[in-house]
């Protein structure tokens, strides 16, 4: 999923440092309709324009450097450490969650609820969408992978309220289902 993001933000860079640089350079003059408006820009330019200038050279090389030499694990979200080459992704493969990791944990999620996924397997699959997904988010693999070491108490205080929203909003679909086959 994060593959292509080095180079949606590669480019978004470039453009908005090149935007930046015409405007401040004057290339480019903006729709400015009245004279006020022609005032404001001018003053805004000759006050701000060297700190404008520096940010537009430094969007672009930033888009450059995402284009040149893209690494999709800079957008991953909690995670420690920014993976640089493949020997040290190796060293890293308890910290960084993949791909493949939300849906093994997804799976098992689903196969653990018992009767609940097989009555309503949509509800369920939800539910252990939203639950892995917030796990990801507030946790890397590996403090995962530690919270698993513990009792089950432990971990039910530490990850119970990282999916809280999750359990709720799937009780209320049920209970919502449970009322429609009641009436």
């Amino acid at each position: 999923m994060t593959d292509y993001l080095p180079y949606v933000f590669g480019i978004s860079s470039l453009f908005l440092g090149m935007t930046i640089l015409l405007l401040s350079f004057g290339f480019y003059k903006g729709k400015n309709k009245t004279e006020e408006q022609i005032e404001k820009s001018n003053t805004f330019y000759s006050k701000y324009g060297i700190l404008i200038k520096i940010c537009g050279f430094i969007l672009i090389f930033e888009g450059c450097s995402n284009l040149l030499f893209p690494n999709p694990h800079r957008y991953v979200v909690g995670v420690g450490k920014v993976v640089l080459d493949k020997n040290e992704k190796k060293d890293q493969g308890n910290k960084i969650w993949e791909t493949k990791d939300r849906e093994i944990l997804v799976e098992k999620c689903i196969k653990e609820s018992g009767l609940i996924g097989t009555k309503y397997p949509q509800i369920l699959r939800d539910y252990c969408e939203c639950s892995m997904d917030n796990i990801m988010i507030a946790m890397s693999k590996e403090e995962y992978l530690k919270s698993l070491q513990k009792t089950i108490e432990e971990q039910t205080k530490e990850q119970l309220p990282l999916f809280q929203s999750c359990y709720d909003e799937m009780s209320i679909k049920l209970d919502s289902l449970n009322n429609q086959v009641s009436k």
